[in-house]
């Protein structure tokens, strides 16, 4: 036993003698731009005198002839034992073209307007200082799109069976929607929900104004002069008609918010998860019916001179092989690639465990085929690809997302994501929402609270959960304003050990962000690598798991270190279980 700790004690002390002698030899050529750049601070080991007296005072005698010759046996090898062996060396190919110059980074969130409805028949009702405190924290992390439910419900008279935009609960919605204006934030608004509804063949749970499935004579004339083609069934003719009233009804709804003075709606988000199987049907069974729904949709929002004003999303469904035959994704890539401005999926990885660096592997494969199908079809690089709703899920996942190392999966799956040029992420979610009107316990809720969020309903606490300290460094330092994204070493390098992974985004404002994960245990050295100068100044921002302290201010990691014109290169040590955000931006 003794002699096994002299082994590992000596092994130290070598590593240290050459981290130390590496700091001096750094310091000879301070201004090689292939050397590490000065830091305001340095940490010194001077540890190894007071080690080296009590490790030959023990064990000197007995043991030192012993312990050398097998040290030099078994471990010695002199070409290895050098700085650069220990370097994670993270390469960033800013000499490239870009891989997008479109990037968001992961600025939005689902954010329902639930919070601002005041009649709630609960009796729960956020007040305004609440709602401003949720909003401020949207703000803060960077997020800029809220996609939100929004129900015919809240606009219709059941006893006139008419629109009516002055019911109380659209007003509510409007103030919603003209809160997120006043903060620069737009709205993702979802078309109905699922899919069911219409299409007759899944169940649905979240419905809308019966009016609106097609059925029956048209009451405010969606389909007056309309030619159905010929030879088309009754239903295809039915769901035509519901989508007609659906493109009707969200016209509508557009003119009368923009008649209040809110502009703020830039997408429409066409159903949530079609087509997947999840509901009752087999996968693929509504593909068809989806695609005529939302072709005749956006044609009816062309005929009201609306489809120009709104950016549109689809097909939302949950992804895992976009190549497999069927997937509503190569469906309606295939037959009508102009279809969407937006082309989105849903991806939730599972994993077993979260701190067992394996999310390549799982993840991987899902966003190749995504990209790989966009190529095939001729339409990546000219239409926007995001992924409208994303988490990582884990055995034992149940309610609120209290592990930071699901944190730092997430961010490593933004970073994939943004390595194949994914635009955005929509984030499943930064809060838990109670639902308007629900009291249900089961699955995600818990007494109607909707539990898949980083940070509590305020109705619980004010004090958010571990994993939004990691999330919320990452959206806030990596963009929403068409940030330029670039190859970087990633895993497939040759110098790079796994567990260490790094994104690169410049910002609009020429500021740079390089995001770095280390899944592994121990501290790691890094070398950031730019292949072409920066001339920049980048600040560090430190989040360790085992170090993090939640607060009711949900304050994130402010900047720890600062690297003065960085050049081409920058040397940092980052501890096990943590993510690291260099960047340009203060504050």
């Amino acid at each position: 036993m003794i002699k096994k700790l002299c082994l590992l004690l000596s092994f130290i002390l070598t590593f240290s003698l050459l981290g130390a002698c590496s700091s001096s030899k750094k310091e000879e050529n301070p201004s090689s731009e292939d050397s590490a750049q000065v830091q305001e601070e340095e940490n010194i080991d001077d540890s190894e005198e007071e080690y080296e007296d009590e490790y030959y005072e023990d064990y000197e005698d007995e043991y030192e002839d012993e312990y050398e010759d097998e040290y030099y046996e078994d471990f010695f090898d002199e070409d290895y034992f050098t700085e650069e062996a220990y370097l994670n060396r993270l390469k960033i190919y800013n000499d490239e073209a870009p891989i997008v110059d479109t990037y968001g980074g992961m600025s939005g969130t689902v954010y329902h307007a639930f919070g601002f409805m005041k009649d709630d028949k609960t009796g729960r009702v956020y007040t305004d200082k609440m709602m401003d405190i949720e909003l401020d924290r949207l703000e803060y992390t960077g997020m800029r799109y809220c996609r939100t439910r929004y129900t015919s419900e809240w606009a219709w008279d059941t006893k006139t069976e008419k629109y009516d935009f002055n019911k109380e609960r659209f007003g509510y919605f409007c103030d919603y929607a003209n809160a997120l204006q006043k903060r620069n934030m737009k709205i993702i608004l979802s078309v109905g929900w699922h899919f069911g509804f219409v299409s007759h063949i899944t169940d649905h749970s979240i419905d809308e104004v019966t009016y609106l499935n097609g059925e029956g004579e048209d009451k405010f004339g969606e389909s007056a002069g309309f030619k159905f083609a010929d030879g088309m069934s009754s239903e295809d003719i039915r769901i035509t008609k519901a989508a007609r009233r659906f493109g009707y009804f969200y016209s509508e709804t557009l003119r009368q918010l923009r008649a209040r003075g809110i502009n703020n709606v830039s997408h429409l988000l066409y159903m949530t998860e079609p087509s997947n199987g999840y509901l009752g049907a087999e996968a693929g069974a509504e593909n068809h019916a989806y695609l005529l729904f939302s072709q005749n949709f956006k044609k009816k929002l062309a005929e009201e001179k609306i489809a120009h004003t709104v950016k549109h999303m689809g097909p939302n469904e949950v992804i895992k092989d976009a190549n497999d035959k069927n997937s509503l994704f190569k469906y309606v890539l295939e037959r009508d690639p102009d279809l969407f401005d937006v082309y989105a999926v849903h991806n939730y990885p599972h994993m077993t465990d979260v701190t067992v660096d394996v999310l390549e592997n799982i993840y991987g494969e899902q966003l190749n085929s995504f990209v790989n199908v966009a190529k095939k079809t001729g339409v990546y690089g000219k239409k926007e690809f995001w992924i409208d709703e994303y988490d990582i899920n884990y055995d034992g996942k149940e309610g609120a997302q209290n592990i930071s190392w699901a944190g730092l999966q997430n961010v490593f799956g933004l970073i994939m994501a943004q390595q194949r040029g994914i635009e955005n992420t929509v984030f499943w979610q930064l809060f838990d929402q109670l639902w308007t009107d629900h009291t249900n316990t089961g699955g995600e809720f818990l007494e109607g609270i909707h539990m898949c969020g980083d940070i509590p309903s305020l109705f619980k606490s004010s004090i958010p959960y571990d994993q939004y300290y990691v999330i919320g460094l990452f959206t806030r330092y990596n963009g929403y304003k068409n940030g330029k994204t670039y190859r970087t070493s990633y895993r497939e390098d040759a110098d790079m050990y796994e567990g260490v992974y790094c994104g690169a985004v410049q910002l609009e404002d020429g500021s740079w962000t390089v995001s770095v994960v280390n899944f592994n245990i121990d501290e790691t050295y890094i070398e950031l690598d730019f292949a072409k100068p920066i001339n920049q100044t980048l600040y560090r921002h430190l989040c360790s798991t085992g170090d993090i302290k939640p607060t009711p201010d949900a304050r994130l990691a402010d900047a720890d270190k600062c690297f003065k014109n960085v050049k081409n290169k920058l040397y940092d040590t980052i501890p096990g279980g943590s993510m690291v955000i260099y960047t340009g931006l203060k504050g």
